[in-house]
């Protein structure tokens, strides 16, 4: 049986090509595969290093809260912006 696509795939098909080749967009697209694939600690590693990029993601605070939840159980170091 196949997994539903999560959102996030399936709006990448109404961003052009060259967008989602900006560098910016691959780290986005990086984010969401280890966040669908529970790997947390290799999410918050990288959400630190592109920290301004998570933040300007809309909702990042209340998810923040639900992701930290869930990471926390895995022993993963945290990051916690403003």
């Amino acid at each position: 049986m196949a997994m539903p696509a999560p959102d996030f795939n399936l709006c990448l098909f109404l961003i052009p090509e060259r967008v989602q080749m900006e560098e910016q967009f691959k780290t986005l697209t990086v984010l969401s595969h280890y966040l669908e694939t529970a790997r947390f600690c290799q999410f918050w590693d990288e959400a630190v290093t592109n920290r301004s990029i998570v933040e300007v993601v809309p909702g990042h605070q209340h998810r923040r809260t639900l992701f930290g939840q869930v990471s926390g159980t895995s022993g993963c170091k945290l990051w916690v912006g403003s």
